[in-house]
């Protein structure tokens, strides 16, 4: 007896999917971050990954939050293990090498100048580079998405430049790259863009 071509598809697909769930807890001084992919396997070229990620309060091991991102646009070796992170907060894998704008899948960094622990998660990576989305904690220790940062900035910056509360991102842009500058006032809390430049 033949299977029905719906339930070898559904085997295809079950057959193609994975899952992993990775525990870190050297990304902040205050919190283990613990991120579930769910991912399945589009063509040679693309995976269609589900990343969960859940806060939790050292201190008191709590459950905060959960965030959750979804894309399609992911290749094999995203999520695909728990070592591609990086803390700016503990030092961990900082001095690992940024291959085109991969700065990892998970980054901790204050990015806002507060001197509180931010989170980058990786959402996109295709030719054009690698893109985040940017979630700034509060002081109750929520993470929130920053509009700014996600549409505007998108790839995670070279250098964070506390004193001048500036951050410089490097991205290709056709044949060369373009370095770009952003500043924050903190008095109105809005990032604006001071200069780019190609080289």
């Amino acid at each position: 007896m033949k299977p029905l071509p719906g339930i070898a598809l559904l085997l295809l697909v079950a057959s193609c999917a994975s899952s992993q769930t990775c525990v870190h807890t050297d990304l902040s001084k205050t919190l283990t971050f613990v991120s579930t992919v769910k991912r399945k396997h589009l063509d040679e070229a693309n995976d269609s990954v589900r990343i969960s990620i859940r806060i939790v309060d050292k201190a008191t091991g709590k459950s905060l939050q959960e965030i959750t991102v979804s894309n399609w646009e992911f290749y094999a070796e995203d999520y695909s293990h728990c070592r591609m992170v990086r803390s700016y907060s503990t030092g961990k894998n900082i001095k690992r090498e940024i291959i085109d704008n991969d700065f990892g899948d998970i980054i901790v960094a204050d990015l806002n100048f507060d001197s509180r622990e931010d989170l980058a998660v990786k959402t996109t990576n295709n030719n054009g580079g690698t893109d985040y989305t940017f979630y700034i904690q509060t002081k109750d220790k929520k993470f929130v998405p920053d509009r700014y940062l996600t549409d505007s900035v998108y790839s995670f910056p070279r250098v964070i430049d506390r004193r001048r509360r500036t951050i410089t991102t490097w991205v290709r842009a056709g044949i060369r790259n373009s370095e770009t500058i952003y500043h924050l006032d903190i008095r109105t809390n809005r990032w604006s863009r001071i200069k780019r430049r190609l080289f």
